[in-house]
């Protein structure tokens, strides 16, 4: 390739790429925009103080914040007394005790397990294990911590 080739090849990459950065950043500003005015708008019909300070969170009536703090760290701990150990153990017995056909198998499996979005399994777990925990239970629907959690 001679010079005037890569020259201008070279151009023509410096351009695509200011534009995508262009755009990325025209898009993130967009974003920024758009929360900062639904905000503004949320504010105006919430107080501050009712929504920082408030205990109860009804779509329509009452705004706040407080329980889906609570309940994130409720989910969030139930999923760590879920996984942590699952995670440690599995590891474990993959490296040290696995014959080697079945850690020829497990390993992939659980890499393509990780390949898949949390919001897919998340999906996965309401459909599944919602309807199963409202059942065990004897409750209207499974859609509550223990759910998230699992």
């Amino acid at each position: 390739m001679n010079s005037s080739k890569r020259l201008l090849v070279d151009t023509a990459f410096k351009l695509v790429i200011k534009s995508t950065g262009i755009m990325i950043i025209l898009l993130l500003l967009g974003i920024f925009l758009m929360l900062f005015i639904n905000s503004v708008s949320f504010f105006s019909e919430v107080s501050l103080k009712s929504f920082f300070s408030g205990r109860q969170w009804e779509p329509g009536v009452h705004y706040s914040i407080i329980p889906l703090l609570v309940s994130t760290f409720w989910v969030s701990i139930g999923s760590m007394v879920i996984a942590v150990p699952l995670g440690v153990l599995t590891a474990a017995y993959l490296s040290e005790l696995a014959p080697k056909l079945v850690k020829a198998i497990l390993k992939p499996v659980i890499e393509m397990l990780s390949a898949v979005p949390s919001v897919a399994i998340g999906f996965i777990g309401i459909i599944l294990t919602g309807p199963a925990l409202a059942a065990v239970f004897g409750i209207q629907n499974g859609l509550n911590a223990l759910n998230g959690s699992i």
